[in-house]
């Protein structure tokens, strides 16, 4: 699959500054965040609508299915499925992370991808980085304050680094699961062509303590990419 095919199914996962922004660099280390902060309830999932413009491509889906030792070590498994349907562009895509906490941190990632010879690639890590999955998590675990920029040294491939995640506004959105509010962010992690600066991405969570992420947008050579959420389903806690 091409690197911005990867991109697309990512851009499932998961992200204007004012005057004078506060710039929290490494303030927020991701071992200082407790269990809870990091990841929502087992069983969470929540489902997308998938469109360039006014064209529906699809489908997808992140959830949090299990928690599993890798290595050893306690991890969750986060799953992000997509599945693309529109003409000329037909692929199945599922990418897995196994995130270890305490350090929070990528302990493996794994793409199940349709078109792949041997339809499988996985990672097996042993230093402290993130996949972009896992990026996405800890995106939601961040206080997100209005006006400053998270950066992050962590992704796996140095190509990938910095991560950057740019709080900009509050601001209400629809979509067909319902109205949210919402705190907008801008990521910027530069191994993915649909979340490079160039992009404009911004992914949309709620503006309380789940971090739902209900909308995601970014500019491709097809148009603008929008995934859209369809279903929450929120889990349980142990």
């Amino acid at each position: 699959m091409s690197r911005t095919l990867r991109a697309l199914t990512v851009a499932f996962g998961v992200i204007l500054g004012l005057a004078g922004p506060e710039v929290a660099v490494g303030q927020y280390a991701p071992e200082s965040f407790t269990d809870d902060a990091i990841l929502p309830a087992l069983g969470e999932r929540i489902e997308y609508r998938v469109r360039i413009g006014r064209l529906r491509l699809g489908q997808a889906a992140l959830a949090v299915e299990a928690r599993e030792d890798v290595a050893g070590t306690p991890a969750y498994r986060v799953a992000l499925d997509v599945e693309i349907g529109a003409p000329l562009l037909r692929f199945e895509d599922r990418l897995v992370s196994w995130i270890a906490l305490q350090p929070f941190r990528s302990m493996a990632f794994e793409q199940r991808d349709s078109q792949a010879e041997g339809g499988r690639r996985r990672h097996d890590f042993d230093d402290n980085v993130l996949d972009e999955v896992a990026a996405l998590y800890l995106m939601r675990s961040l206080p997100l304050i209005e006006g400053a920029t998270y950066e992050f040294d962590q992704y796996f491939t140095p190509e990938g680094n910095p991560l950057i995640f740019r709080v900009v506004r509050r601001e209400s959105v629809r979509v067909p699961a319902g109205r949210f509010k919402t705190i907008v962010v801008e990521p910027v992690i530069p191994a993915l062509s649909v979340f490079r600066k160039e992009a404009k991405a911004r992914l949309y969570v709620t503006d309380d303590e789940r971090r739902i992420l209900v909308q995601i947008e970014t500019r491709t050579k097809a148009g603008r990419l929008t995934l859209y959420m369809t279903k929450y389903e929120e889990g349980a806690r142990p």
